[in-house]
């Protein structure tokens, strides 16, 4: 968010017009922050799966059964032809404001809205996908979304400058190489 001040305030703006925050689904802003840097940066980068079946592929090609297909995650969240501007930090592919100036989101059908295409929820992969996708989906989302709230509402985060993101992609997680160093200061 330091990165992107506007998306920072427009956070903010939805974080500070509600008393409490009884639930993530009153934060849809924030929750398409998340869904976003999930999709630039998820956890896990790799995933496999072992074919029960074979699975043809475009281009002729039809993967045996029993074979193990590997799933980029990480190429999968940057296709073009799913995600336009695939590099660019863009919480708009998954909200819009309604009539009444509120975030809602976005359903897939929607292109009038936005200066960008709308998520493809079926290319988002984040948790993996189907009867394997990671059971606890629902309780890491509304819990980022709470606690994003929650941190935003009292301090600021700034990136020491000079500093440039290198995800380092080793084991099951990847992380940003040499840590995120930031200054933190409280929000007036």
């Amino acid at each position: 968010l330091d990165r992107h001040p506007e998306v920072e305030a427009l956070c903010l703006e939805e974080i500070q017009s509600h008393e409490t925050l009884s639930s993530p689904i009153d934060l849809p802003y924030c929750n398409a922050v998340v869904m976003e840097t999930l999709r630039l940066y998820p956890p896990a980068f790799l995933t496999s799966r072992h074919l029960q079946q074979p699975l043809e592929l475009s281009g002729g090609f039809t993967a045996p059964k029993g074979c193990v297909a590997l799933l980029p995650i990480w190429h999968l969240h940057r296709v073009e032809s799913a995600w336009p501007q695939p590099e660019d930090f863009r919480p708009d592919r998954w909200v819009k404001r309604d009539d009444n100036k509120c975030w809602v989101e976005r359903g897939e059908s929607d292109n009038k809205s936005g200066t960008i295409a709308p998520a493809v929820r079926n290319a988002f992969f984040a948790f993996s996908a189907g009867a394997r996708s990671c059971p606890g989906e629902s309780f890491a989302l509304q819990e980022s979304v709470i606690v994003l709230a929650g941190l935003l509402k009292e301090f600021k985060f700034r990136v020491i400058p000079g500093y440039e993101l290198q995800p380092h992609r080793f084991g099951i997680v990847q992380h940003p190489k040499y840590g995120m160093p930031m200054k933190v200061e409280l929000r007036q």
